[in-house]
């Protein structure tokens, strides 16, 4: 799920012939009456799965949440395309295995995009494979451990780990140093995110 470009759509609206102005507006306001009714059936949805997951598991698919992840790996289902059957949808706190990763679906609604995906939001998967499998401690040459952040033990690049001001972030094979405290996300890379970011 790509990122919505308001001001994109906005100068498209001049592309819209006169004679279809009409259409376009009627279509707006259809859309602003049906979205609170699709948001509640997409809800209701979620909370039915949720009801059978507890009385009939064996109709939905696996929900193994993160704590559960980190404590056995070997649990977590390999990601599979429900189509349009939603019993087979992840839920929201459920992690799968996909193209060799581990994601965790953030979403509220049930999840049937693919992890990862071209155009797939970290709001929708969420790369955890960092929390599930964490990297061996690094250490220096008297065997003391290297906090990761620092400059000489960076955190990868990674949507979903937080970072201070002052810690370090490799990205692309370049290391930098972390400006503002905030999550890190796809859309705020660092060689692009120069208020978040600089070179080190």
């Amino acid at each position: 799920m790509e990122e919505f470009d308001f001001d994109a759509w906005v100068e498209g609206l001049k592309a819209i012939p006169e004679d279809r102005l009409m259409d376009a507006a009627a279509a707006v306001s259809r859309e602003r009456r049906e979205r609170p009714a699709r948001a509640a059936e997409e809800k209701a949805r979620a909370e039915i799965v949720a009801g059978l997951a507890e009385t009939a598991p064996e109709l939905v698919s696996a929900h193994v949440t993160l704590e559960e992840a980190k404590t056995d790996p070997g649990k977590v289902p390999e990601w599979k395309n429900p189509g349009s059957d939603f019993l087979k949808a992840s839920r929201q706190g459920a992690v799968v295995k996909h193209a060799g990763k581990y994601w965790l679906s953030e979403t509220e609604t049930l999840n049937v995009w693919e992890p990862g995906a071209e155009g797939v939001h970290t709001t929708i998967w969420r790369d955890v494979t960092h929390e599930v499998l964490p990297p061996a401690p690094k250490t220096d040459g008297s065997g003391k451990v290297i906090a990761q952040g620092t400059a000489d033990n960076p955190f990868p690049f990674v949507a979903g780990i937080q970072v201070k001001a002052g810690q370090y972030v490799l990205f692309q094979d370049q290391k930098y140093k972390v400006l503002q405290g905030h999550t890190l996300a796809d859309y705020w890379p660092p060689n692009a995110a120069h208020s978040l970011f600089t070179k080190a």
